[in-house]
């Protein structure tokens, strides 16, 4: 079974073009599925559904700066720590692309600020690598080129669990359950704060307090007319028998 490596980036897919050629004509062997990330709300994204093997995260600093985690307007704190807890430390790469380039003596000065200031990216991959352009050529060194293609030939396919299969099925109802509930309730308390903005609380009360009052009258005054009813009809039996008891009472006299 071919091994199947996503390259994820919130870019376009040309950001990162030239690596996603070069990776396929090096590498024909394996499957690299390009995975557009949401822009915002990345950390709701499904990437247990993707089924990848290992992922190959490509963050631009033109698009989103020098930001991965733990530092101010960071996108990856858990989408990292998740991709880790899912498919494994050793099946993670991080790239921070669009560098000016050659990087020469700034790149082990700006990796050893990278290691320090945001760990969690380091801790939850394999791999962090600093490079150029990715979309028309490749921008990289050598030696990171050949690491970046000695990690897609060790990743190994993942395992999965019919226990783990499970789960996520209950987890991903469980999401789509709290989904409804959280429209069901919108739909029911929206309107109230249209109508609350439009002619204030107490209004809104006086105008449900009539409604109730006027309900429960409904109910009592129905209630009370079945009382009647059922009061009229044992009356009506003992008036309409009384005569005939009488006379049958008058007749065994005679």
């Amino acid at each position: 079974m071919a091994i199947t490596i996503g390259v994820c980036t919130s870019a376009f897919e040309r950001n990162i073009g030239g690596l996603l050629s070069k990776l396929r004509s090096t590498l024909p062997m394996i499957n690299f599925r390009m995975v557009p990330l949401p822009y915002n709300d990345l950390d709701s994204y499904p990437l247990e559904q993707e089924r990848l093997d290992g992922l190959i995260l490509c963050h631009s600093i033109q698009n989103r700066r020098f930001a991965i985690t733990d530092v101010l307007d960071a996108i990856y704190n858990q989408f990292l720590p998740r991709a880790k807890k899912h498919l494994g430390k050793e099946n993670v790469v991080v790239i921070a692309h669009d560098f000016p380039w050659p990087l020469i003596i700034k790149k082990n000065a700006t990796m050893e600020t990278f290691r320090t200031n945001q760990p969690t990216a380091v801790k939850c991959s394999s791999l962090v690598l600093l490079s150029g352009s990715l979309d028309n050529t490749v921008q990289m060194d050598s030696d990171d080129w050949n690491q970046l293609t000695a990690f897609a030939r060790e990743v190994k396919p993942l395992e999965s669990s019919p226990m783990k299969s499970a789960f996520h099925v209950v987890i991903n109802w469980f999401q789509s359950a709290m989904s409804l509930v959280i429209f069901v309730i919108m739909c029911i308390f929206m309107p109230i704060l249209v109508i609350v903005s439009s002619i204030g609380l107490f209004p809104l009360i006086i105008i449900v307090a009539v409604f109730l009052s006027y309900w429960f009258w409904k109910i009592k005054n129905k209630q009370h007319n079945i009382g009647i009813r059922e009061g009229d009809g044992s009356l009506h039996d003992v008036k309409s028998h009384g005569p005939t008891l009488e006379v049958r009472k008058k007749g065994y006299r005679k």
